[in-house]
């Protein structure tokens, strides 16, 4: 937190100045100052997207430099072309490189930038509590199970990037009888495992994915409900009954 306050406040500082400056002509720049500032910030975004290795990021933070300095490079595209093209290509990146950049190669990168990635390290060591209503789950360019345990649990939301994960359910007890499954899910293969009897309610939106659900051993007998929530882009899920 202390590293993230230091650079978006030094990138503020740097910002005003070059405002300042495209005011005072110190240097020649053709565009107005919001485009300036814009521009600056959007590349400031772009760095902090190639420090933790967010496809996503880079490929967005491009797509509205792009958007800016079309004219610049002669091109006229509406802002959905742009912007559907920059979804099209998350997508299908992720697909190709996600399994890739879980190898070796890309291993001395993972490491380097570890910290700043803390919070999905935090999260792999199991941040739960038996107290916790709401679990908050990641995953980038990882695979990994998690072995749920609350004693009043009443949401989990779960975030991934080309990753895989397995999630238990049978260490929990809901509260109120249902449990909220809030998806974010690119590129990525996710299992969850249920009790018997309980119900589960799919409104997810889904762009290029799949959703998979077990026939329970017993339907006529319903003691609580799971209800899926969020998104899935070009991802699986598998939803399993436990014995």
């Amino acid at each position: 937190m202390k590293k993230e306050r230091w650079f978006w406040g030094l990138a503020c500082l740097l910002a005003a100045v070059l405002l300042i400056g495209s005011q005072l002509q110190w240097f020649n720049y053709p565009f107005g100052p919001g485009t300036l500032i814009a521009t600056f910030l959007i590349v400031m975004i772009l760095i902090k997207n190639l420090i933790n290795l967010s496809l996503t990021g880079i490929i967005f933070s491009l797509a509205f430099l792009f958007f800016l300095y079309q004219k610049l490079l002669g091109i006229a595209l509406s802002g959905w072309t742009i912007f559907l093209t920059a979804l099209l290509l998350d997508i299908g990146l992720s697909l190709i490189l996600g399994p890739v950049m879980q190898h070796h190669h890309f291993s001395s990168l993972q490491t380097l930038f570890a910290s700043n990635r803390s919070k999905t390290k935090h999260i792999k060591k199991g941040w739960t509590t038996n107290n916790d209503e709401i679990i908050q789950l990641s995953g980038r360019l990882t695979s990994s199970t998690k072995y749920l345990q609350a004693r009043n649990l009443k949401e989990v939301e779960v975030v991934m990037l080309a990753s895989d994960m397995s999630i238990y359910f049978n260490q929990v007890a809901v509260k109120e009888n249902q449990v909220v499954v809030k998806l974010d899910c690119t590129a990525s293969n996710l299992d969850l495992y249920i009790p018997q009897g309980w119900q589960v309610i799919d409104r997810l939106k889904s762009l290029m994915g799949n959703v998979e659900i077990e026939p329970a051993a017993d339907a006529t007998i319903l003691t609580k409900t799971i209800l899926l929530i969020g998104q899935l882009k070009a991802s699986n899920l598998e939803i399993y009954y436990l014995d």
